[in-house]
């Protein structure tokens, strides 16, 4: 017998009681008679590995969202602090100053999470309206570019505020502080709105829409 006999009849032995046997010629059957007959090896079919579902992709999302809720909520205070130690020289440093300040940044922060609260709902109902977390970036770059640019807008306010100052009094004082409202007032709307852009974008349904909130809510405070 041919020398590969033997091992083809080895390893159809081999085969039936263990078919994984390494070294065995793949698709060897026995046949009546003892013929051998060699099939040629089918490849196994490699699956791919699986993608991440729609709720993993849901959840990386919300995790980067939360993750950039809590740097702009800090970046936010930075904003508010240097806004205030600019106004001073226009304001002045006393405590009236410093309430109105906080005042204007506050009820800027009110507007922007009504307003937007109430158009991006209002979008989310028709099911018409821009991508929420394209806005959303698009309102976090414009605060970026007007902090760049509140230097420049600042000095143009002192020259406004001189123009126009009759001297001291309350009159100045009223005048200055509209003036710091039309410097501060715009970021801070579009602050106020990045919060219930984020809940509309991301939240599943009503009931995870207050949780997802509180959340968002407090990471950015």
């Amino acid at each position: 017998m041919h020398p590969l006999g033997n091992r083809f009849e080895f390893c159809a032995r081999r085969l039936v009681s263990r078919p994984r046997r390494r070294g065995c010629v793949a698709g060897i059957q026995p046949f009546r008679g003892g013929l051998l007959l060699l099939s040629p090896a089918i490849p196994r079919r490699v699956e791919p590995l699986p993608g991440p579902t729609k709720d993993q992709g849901r959840l990386m999302t919300r995790g980067v969202a939360l993750a950039l809720t809590l740097l702009t909520g800090f970046s936010g205070l930075v904003y508010e602090v240097t806004w205030e130690k600019y106004l001073g020289t226009l304001l002045g440093s006393h405590s009236e100053a410093t309430a109105a300040v906080l005042g204007i940044f506050l009820g800027g922060l009110s507007l922007g999470y009504s307003v937007f609260g109430r158009v991006t709902r209002a979008w989310v109902d028709s099911g018409r309206g821009p991508r929420l977390l394209v806005l959303y970036g698009l309102v976090e770059g414009s605060i970026g570019v007007y902090v760049l640019l509140f230097p420049t807008l600042f000095a143009q306010i002192l020259e406004i505020s001189a123009a126009l100052s009759s001297g001291a009094g309350g009159a100045s004082f009223v005048l200055d502080v509209v003036l710091s409202a039309i410097l501060i007032g715009p970021p801070a709307v579009l602050m106020g709105g990045t919060i219930p852009i984020l809940t509309q974008a991301l939240s599943r349904s009503a009931e995870d829409a207050t949780r997802f909130h509180a959340l968002i809510y407090a990471l950015n405070t």
